[in-house]
């Protein structure tokens, strides 16, 4: 009996890790071996153990090949202990099936296969420590308080609620992740309430638009479908793909919009950005502010630059930067307009520009200023580089700079000091006198310049110098002297008055002690003088031979003679043309005068340049200073002697039929 076949009595218990320790790549079986007759085998025995998924038949799960073969000792009653997988270790693979079977092979023999099952308490680990590998299949609730009905959820940390399949908290208190796939890292009070949203911490956050994001912070919301929030607190992210970097009290509203930071900034257009800041608005599609105070952004494309009150409402526009504590203070109105910086800087125009500065104003298309403080650019291409209280209000018209200027002719160009450039086409520059200098006809070219003007010379001797020779005194005139050489208008000439020749003008003379002008229409002429300064003839410079003779033409009594002088006055050559108006008035004020002259000469008559300036100043010329009257154009009062028996004959004409309806 004690040869036949074992009968083998095999109990496997799987024994519990020790706390803390890690987990063991085997597990403990034990058994009696007895034979036929119940007598127990005793001694030394081979043990062969393999693992499959089923009673009979089936796959072998563990270890494969022969199996894992152990040598064991029975004792007197045949009872035996061992380890199986302690010469092939056991791993978390064997085991992720719930069904499987242990075949132990004695001394050659196979025992019928016995299944594996867990222990009582096994169901539930109170502590996991050191764990390295495995799966769970089913969805995990850890912590106190926790609520979780989603499917295949995740629930950690105290009090929180995973409603959403495949949601996640992953811990924190007080969290719900409501929505499919949704995800809660940890914080407290947050709620990932849409398919795909994720709140990584923070306090009170909510992830409410598809796919949504809230990295962290406090009180910070994401209702944009793809909209995120890296963190700050009180941020809303509204608009779809919308997203706000950090900072405090940010909107982000419209599509695609962005704002990276600050304090209090809005971005509600598609497309429209905020770098930082405080209280910065950028409304205009695709419109940015890149940081500053209280800026805005209105138009479509526009931006700011910084600063603090800018506004770029144009279209396009740009504001770099500038500004300052008072509402508007920079404006850039006109599409693509620019203001590069400063103060209270406004450029409406289309294209209009202002580079800096303060209080400048460029309201015109393609109207620029550089820079200085309270100019206008009025006009289309007006141009104002600098300076104070300077204006181009002409087309294309231009001030270089200087104090109250004035460029208001098409195509006119004024700089230095109070010159004004009325006139279309006019050039006016004026040296540093607090007086008007302006222009009296078209394309005029006009210096004043106390200190003498140079023509090919620094150090202007007089009023004028051409190559260090005088070409004009700035001598008072008593008289015009005037005489005609020729039949055409181009030889008319004017004398003035000079020191070098007191009854006569102009100091400028050639190597043959002649006189010579140079002319529009008309290349020059020569003037001869005898020896006593009497003049005998003039003619052109290239022939210097007498044209007319005039012996004797010389001062009498202090007075120059003169001959037939012709005014140009044609249509052609004038522009805002008005008729006289108060004309007999005007003459009822002038008070003709009889007088001696200072310098000698007889009793005069005429009338006194001061009293004529306050009735027709038009008609009056003053020193440079533009205070002291110094002669009258007697000719052109003649316009006004016209007009004004004109209108005394009106009332002639009109008397005269009164006093014809009232006869019988």
């Amino acid at each position: 009996m004690r040869n036949s076949p074992p009968f083998a009595v095999v109990v496997a218990v799987l024994l519990a890790a020790a706390a803390y320790a890690a987990v063991p790549a085997s597990m403990s079986v034990q058994g009696k071996l007895t034979d036929a007759l119940g007598e127990p085998i005793v001694g030394s025995q081979n043990f062969t153990f393999k693992i499959f998924d089923a009673a009979v038949g089936g796959s072998e799960i563990w270890p494969g090949g022969p199996g894992e073969t152990q040598s064991l000792n029975t004792d007197a009653n045949g009872l035996w202990i061992g380890l199986v997988g302690a010469v092939i270790p056991l791993n978390h693979t064997v085991f992720q099936d719930t069904v499987r079977w242990l075949e132990i092979t004695v001394n050659g023999t196979t025992l019928p296969r016995t299944r594996l099952v867990t222990g009582a308490y096994a169901h539930r680990v109170g502590t996991v420590d050191g764990a390295s590998g495995g799966w769970i299949t089913s969805k995990v609730t850890i912590g106190p308080g926790q609520t979780n009905t989603g499917s295949e959820a995740f629930v950690a940390g105290s009090n929180n609620t995973a409603t959403g399949g495949w949601s996640n908290v992953g811990g924190g208190s007080g969290n719900l992740a409501s929505g499919p796939w949704s995800s809660i890292g940890g914080g407290a009070g947050n709620m990932s309430s849409n398919d795909g949203t994720t709140v990584g911490g923070g306090e009170y956050n909510v992830a409410a638009g598809f796919l949504s994001t809230v990295g962290g912070g406090y009180s910070d919301t994401a209702f944009g479908g793809h909209s995120a929030i890296g963190g700050g607190s009180r941020n809303r992210a509204s608009g779809d793909y919308s997203f706000i970097g950090g900072g405090l009290y940010h909107t982000a509203s419209g599509t695609a919009a962005t704002v990276a930071g600050g304090a209090s900034n809005l971005a509600s257009a598609w497309g429209a950005t905020v770098g930082g800041g405080q209280y910065d608005t950028a409304i205009g599609l695709y419109s940015t502010i890149a940081g500053g105070n209280r800026n805005r952004a209105i138009g479509d494309g526009a931006t700011v630059g910084g600063g603090a009150y800018c506004f770029a409402r144009g279209p396009y526009s740009v504001v770099a930067g500038g500004g300052g504590f008072d509402s508007d203070s920079n404006s850039a109105k006109g599409a693509n307009a620019t203001i590069g910086g400063g103060r209270h800087n406004y450029a409406d125009g289309v294209v209009a520009t202002v580079s800096g500065g303060a209080s400048n104003n460029a309201p015109a298309s393609h109207a620029t200023i550089s820079g200085g403080g309270s100019n206008s650019a009025t006009d289309f291409g007006a141009v104002v580089c600098g300076g104070y209280a300077n204006t181009a209000a002409g087309a294309w018209s231009t001030v270089a700079g200087g104090d109250h200027c004035e460029a208001t002719g098409q195509c006119s160009f004024a700089a230095g000091r109070n010159a004004k450039a009325i006139h279309n086409g006019s050039w006016v520059w004026g040296s540093s006198e607090p007086v008007d200098f302006p222009s009296t006809a078209d394309r005029q070219f006009l210096i004043r310049a106390v200190g003498g003007v140079g023509i090919n010379t620094n150090t202007p001797t007089e009023d004028l110098t051409i190559n260090g020779t005088v070409a004009f005194e700035n001598s008072s005139l008593p008289a015009i002297n005037m005489f005609e050489s020729g039949t055409s208008n181009a030889d008319k000439m004017i004398l003035a008055h000079s020191s070098a020749f007191p009854d006569w003008g102009l100091e400028y003379r050639d190597a043959d002690d002649k006189f010579v002008f140079i002319r529009d229409g008309f290349p020059g002429m020569t003037i001869d003088f005898n020896q006593a300064n009497t003049l005998v003839g003039f003619g052109s410079v290239d022939s210097p031979s007498n044209i007319i003779t005039l012996p004797n033409f010389n001062s009498i009594n202090g007075r120059a003679l003169g001959f037939a002088w012709d005014v140009y006055s044609s249509r052609r050559w004038k522009t805002n043309i008005r008729p006289l108006d108060g004309s007999l008035d005007k003459v009822r004020r002038l008070q003709g005068v009889s007088y001696d002259p200072i310098e000698g000469g007889g009793r005069q008559i005429g009338l006194i340049a001061e009293d004529v300036g306050q009735v027709v100043p038009e008609v009056v010329q003053y020193e440079e200073n533009g205070v002291d009257a110094k002669s009258i154009d007697y000719a052109r009062l003649v316009a006004l002697l016209i007009e004004g028996m004109k209108e005394q004959q009106k009332r002639i004409e009109t008397l005269e039929a009164t006093i014809r309806q009232m006869q019988p």
